[in-house]
């Protein structure tokens, strides 16, 4: 069964004024999750830069919506940067079905 990912935001920074704007959003951290359904989990994370377009709708930031920072996100975040996190969030579940190190106790504390 192929691996299943779902992205969420940490945090939003934002200038307090900016171009006459209050609170206006220029990052976005985000983590993306990954599972195998059999209880293997493991995460990515990292930040989108949201540049500031004067012609774009201004949302105040009170009024933003996971949605609307989920356009950001897939609006400005590279493709290849997803398959990374992806990329990633596989090997980590890879390694916790097949470890390919382990870390076995003291043999004189067992």
């Amino acid at each position: 069964m192929a691996n299943t990912y779902q992205t969420a935001f940490n945090s939003l920074t934002s200038y307090p004024t900016y171009e006459g704007r209050t609170d206006c959003v220029f990052q976005i951290a985000w983590v993306i999750s990954g599972t195998d359904g059999q209880g293997h989990n493991a995460a990515a994370y990292g930040t989108t830069e949201v540049p500031y377009n004067a012609a774009d709708p201004y949302i105040p930031y009170s009024n933003l919506t996971f949605d609307n920072v989920m356009e950001w996100f897939t609006e400005y975040t590279s493709p290849e940067a997803i398959a990374q996190a992806q990329t990633s969030i596989d090997e980590q579940i890879s390694q916790q079905i097949n470890p390919q190190t382990v870390t076995l106790p003291l043999p004189w504390n067992a």
